[in-house]
């Protein structure tokens, strides 16, 4: 008997496709332990007592408020979508983009907003949420990403 013919006749299909969040990726980037304790042994991070992450909460929410129909012309936008939820069957993941930006070159961008100092550097963990989001993008709306955008 083959291996597959096997797999494929005594394994349980799965009910449910296993998604992981872009949020989960960085956290595994920052620091493997914390996704272990958070999803193996239940321990939350609780990042409800901490003021940047309620301030950063705090300004997403007035940004998706505020000015909406604004499109940044310095990019060159010609239309923009606001806190898009996306997932990938290709690649397993799922996250929320601040914004989308369709650019006049017919390709599109993600912007995501931070509360944080600018000290003159991108940091790794920006550099693959980019990436992550420009993959959901792209398998969802069939469009080219060349860049991604960090505020």
């Amino acid at each position: 008997m083959q291996k597959n013919a096997f797999l494929n006749t005594h394994m349980p299909a799965l009910e449910q496709e296993i998604f992981i969040s872009v949020s989960d990726v960085l956290e595994y980037l920052f620091c493997p332990k914390f996704i272990f304790f958070m999803h193996c042994l239940g321990i939350a991070q609780r990042e409800e007592r901490r003021y940047k992450v309620l301030k950063g909460r705090e300004l997403h929410e007035a940004r998706e408020k505020t000015n909406r129909d604004y499109v940044r012309k310095r990019l060159n936008c010609v239309g923009k979508e606001i806190s898009v939820y996306l997932t990938s069957h290709k690649y397993h993941f799922k996250g929320e983009v601040d914004e989308i930006l369709f650019l006049e070159d017919g390709t599109a961008a993600p912007m995501d907003y931070k509360y944080a100092k600018f000290k003159d550097t991108i940091y790794r963990t920006h550099k693959y949420q980019a990436v992550f989001y420009g993959l959901l993008i792209m398998e969802h709306f069939g469009i080219e990403v060349k860049r991604g955008f960090v505020c």
